[in-house]
């Protein structure tokens, strides 16, 4: 038996008379159209890495619901975790609590190493917080066939083959990233979040959005990266909100964050994502539970 527990409300659910597929990624509605539907996985595969952007893949035979393959990019960010519970279910998903969700308490162990990765790294190179939780790591592929081992090959592997030009490597980072950012589909809700820096200041020129916000600590210490969001902000005439939020709120808002991504953060500036969230979400509380009139 196999489960399938996808959490990215972005993700991309298409059955076929072979298989289902699930597709996560920079703009899966549109790679989905631009796969060999009716070829093997390995050609989903070739041509989802000739597309510009980054995406995880999962399929599951339908007629025997016994095999299930599943791909990371090179570079891809979106996971996938699988298991296998003490029933025999293989259990297949995109987010490590979800999966979690499916091992009894007292069967879950975990590495002692965990503690120290976590403190360097801030995750775990390799693998989850928990042994009976595998993650599919950076250009590999899964092969399971339910009741047996599951196998992992290394598919890819980050390399330069060739020496770019300063112009062309230029021209080809302003085509993937108008491909990528520049979506129709996108609403012009959208807003980048500013942090002065080189990154979000490139991206948001080519964002279809005038807004930008930025999350920050109220505190001295921090003054100067306040000011490089403004700056910034200024120079591309965006319309910005400054989300402040006190130092003694920071382990609250760890914690919240925590909770909401459902393992432990790799980066601490995951916490500023929430201030915004929260201050976006207010207006639609107060909506709720204002009386009707």
């Amino acid at each position: 038996m196999t489960q399938l527990l996808i959490s990215n409300p972005g993700a991309v659910h298409l059955e076929t008379g072979e298989r289902d597929i699930v597709l996560s990624g920079s703009r899966p509605k549109v790679a989905i159209n631009q796969i060999t539907r009716d070829g093997g996985f390995d050609s989903i595969v070739d041509d989802l890495s000739s597309l510009p952007g980054e995406y995880s893949l999962i399929t599951v035979e339908r007629q025997s619901d016994t095999v299930v393959r599943a791909y990371r990019g090179i570079s891809s960010s979106f996971d996938i975790y699988y298991s296998c519970t003490p029933d025999d279910t293989v259990v297949v998903g995109d987010h490590f609590r979800d999966v979690l969700s499916t091992i009894p308490i007292d069967e879950r162990t975990v590495s002692d190493s965990v503690a120290g990765d976590q403190i360097l790294f801030g995750t775990r190179p390799s693998g989850s917080y928990v042994n009976e939780i595998n993650r599919l790591g950076h250009g590999e592929r899964l092969n399971w066939l339910v009741g047996e081992q599951p196998e992992v090959t290394q598919i890819q592997q980050l390399s330069q083959p060739e020496s770019l030009t300063r112009s062309i490597a230029q021209q080809r980072l302003d085509t993937s990233l108008k491909t990528v950012i520049q979506d129709d589909n996108r609403r012009k809700s959208t807003a980048t979040m500013l942090s002065g820096g080189v990154d979000s200041t490139l991206l948001h020129t080519y964002a279809n959005t005038t807004n930008s916000v930025s999350g920050a600590i109220n505190s001295p210490k921090y003054n100067s990266e306040i000011e490089y969001a403004h700056q910034a902000s200024d120079l591309l005439n965006s319309n910005h909100d400054l989300l402040e939020f006190d130092e003694s709120e920071f382990v609250k808002l760890v914690e919240t964050a925590t909770e909401a991504t459902g393992h432990p953060l790799l980066h601490l500036q995951t916490t500023h994502v929430f201030t915004p969230i929260e201050f976006l979400a207010e207006p639609l509380r107060r909506l709720k539970t204002a009386p009707s009139i």
